[in-house]
């Protein structure tokens, strides 16, 4: 029984070791995507002027769909 405990104990810390490192990937990961994001240029709405950030894809102030830069629309 003092066996299966003690595998069972550091069979739950390799899986922690694990998860953290696995934890520490993603926030890495989002912190270089907000990076990424926040060096865009920001995005002026057509509809209303507001100036969103870069990559935004909808207004923030009036919820129109927003054009990436060097596109136009078609009518």
């Amino acid at each position: 029984m003092r066996q299966a405990f003690a595998r069972m104990s550091t069979d739950v810390e390799n899986a922690l070791a694990i998860a953290a490192r696995e934890i520490e990937k993603a926030f890495q990961t989002a912190k270089e995507n907000i990076q990424k994001s926040m060096k865009k240029e920001p995005v002026v709405c057509g509809n209303c002027g507001q100036t969103n950030p870069g990559g935004s894809v909808y207004c923030f102030k009036c919820g129109q769909k927003l054009e990436p830069k060097g596109t136009d629309k078609q009518a």
